[in-house]
């Protein structure tokens, strides 16, 4: 059963969150950062035994082992408050709960999903390998094998402990999407009690987070589409939020949930790996805290932690084939260069029209634009680190296009199937830039955060 692979996720990422000591604050923030922890080791696994020749249920032992043998012999865990704020998230839980009859209510229709995931996951179910001989055949371009593992290793397992490739997988989803509200819910709640309820309301009825849809053509609904976006988005968010918390606050960023949360991201979609290499060192370099050399240190150990998960990938699939025009990683910046003088002004009005389309968006972007402008005026430093995560995210979606020679360059329709899926990453950051617009008192520290 699918759900019975969401539960060893779910407990491993809680073994090894026991490990270091760390907790969430809440239970919609444990929860979440038990699943993103989860998802990183699955991601890891995964690719460490495609190394080896192995069977289809090696994965296993390596989540059993960290959900169940790792609380024995983990520290005691700090006070927390897992049961507190369960009542206040109901009202999300409720919103998100129709989401998984509608994941059983029709099989995977997205292309994508098919080609890169379902499919890789069937593979990796099959043979017990991401990188199976049947992948490094020139044929098996259309199933993108080089793409990051996470997901297709998470669905993986679902298969291998019985789920149905059609309907049984999609219900990850859901999951994802309370994930992504759980994370958020405690650090809105602590920057503004009284907003974060309808904050977290509103982008969760966003259109672009309920379903994807560009220009009349559907690709899915967004909480049930089993593409990488909506995971990505919360792997992003996990990693900033630490940061966010830690300027606003005082409070240093734990370095355990930051380390997971960029492993993560790096190995989700190749846009995580290129967004946390570039703004983790900005991060660390442009931005002041109280504890300097802490909060740095764990700036740059995040970046470590992603280039490493990306070279051990690189390393895994080196002998996987790569379609033409699809080696963005690979790319380099003269072809980014070169193509500005035809390319860029089409990429910026398809951004800005994006911003204005509210019945996608709503008023998510226009609201954070107001956002950026307070945290400008009032030299807001957390206000201003989202503002600069987000500006990299857009960036990092644009040097894409301006790289891509996918179907000969027509980069035209790659943005109209795709630019929504890649806002979606940064969304969750306009979110937080709506709290700059008000003010509450700063909490006392944690003590996780100097885990």
């Amino acid at each position: 059963m699918i759900f019975a692979a969401f539960a060893l996720v779910l407990l491993a990422g809680h073994g090894l969150l026991r490990m270091g000591r760390f907790s969430g604050e809440s239970g919609p923030e444990h929860f979440a950062w038990s699943w993103i922890a989860g998802c990183a080791w699955t991601g890891l696994l995964a690719t460490g035994i495609s190394f080896l020749d192995s069977c289809p249920v090696w994965v296993l032992p390596g989540l059993l082992g960290s959900s169940a043998l790792l609380p024995l012999f983990a520290p005691s865990p700090r006070p927390c408050h897992w049961r507190r704020d369960w009542i206040g998230f109901l009202p999300l839980i409720l919103l998100a709960a129709p989401l998984f009859w509608l994941a059983d209510a029709q099989p995977v229709s997205a292309v994508d999903a098919q080609m890169r995931w379902v499919y890789r996951a069937q593979t990796f179910a099959a043979t017990g390998s991401l990188t199976p001989p049947s992948l490094t055949e020139e044929a098996a371009t259309f199933a993108h094998p080089t793409y990051p593992p996470t997901i297709p290793a998470l669905l993986g397992v679902g298969l291998i402990l019985g789920a149905d490739a059609d309907h049984g997988l999609r219900d990850a989803w859901p999951i994802f999407l309370l994930a992504l509200l759980g994370l958020l819910w405690g650090p809105l709640r602590r920057a503004n009690s009284r907003a974060a309820p309808f904050l977290l309301l509103a982008l969760a009825l966003t259109p672009a987070l309920s379903w994807l849809e560009s220009r009349g053509s559907s690709t899915g609904l967004g909480a049930t589409s089993l593409l990488a976006d909506l995971p990505l988005a919360l792997f992003v968010t996990a990693l900033l939020v630490p940061f966010w918390e830690a300027l606003r606050a005082d409070r240093l960023p734990a370095w355990l949930p930051v380390t997971l949360a960029t492993v993560a991201v790096a190995l989700t979609k190749q846009e995580g790996l290129a967004l946390a290499l570039v703004a983790l060192p900005l991060t660390a370099l442009v931005f002041r805290h109280k504890e300097k050399i802490s909060f740095r240190r764990t700036a740059w150990m995040a970046w470590l932690a992603a280039l490493a998960a990306g070279l051990l990938w690189r390393w895994a699939s080196a002998d996987l084939p790569v379609a033409p025009g699809e080696h963005y990683l690979g790319a380099d910046l003269g072809s980014v260069f070169s193509s500005l003088p035809s390319r860029a002004l089409p990429i910026a009005a398809a951004v800005g029209q994006q911003f204005v389309d509210f019945s996608t968006w709503g008023l998510l972007w226009p609201m954070a634009f107001l956002g950026l402008c307070f945290a400008l005026a009032k030299r807001q430093k957390e206000g201003l680190l989202l503002g600069l995560w987000l500006i990299l995210g857009i960036g990092v979606a644009a040097a894409g296009y301006l790289a891509s020679g996918w179907r000969d360059g027509n980069f035209i329709h790659l943005m109209d199937v795709s630019l929504t899926r890649l806002l979606l990453h940064v969304a969750p950051m306009a979110v937080l830039l709506v709290v700059s617009l008000s003010t509450s008192n700063q909490p006392a520290p944690h003590p996780n955060a100097s885990s």
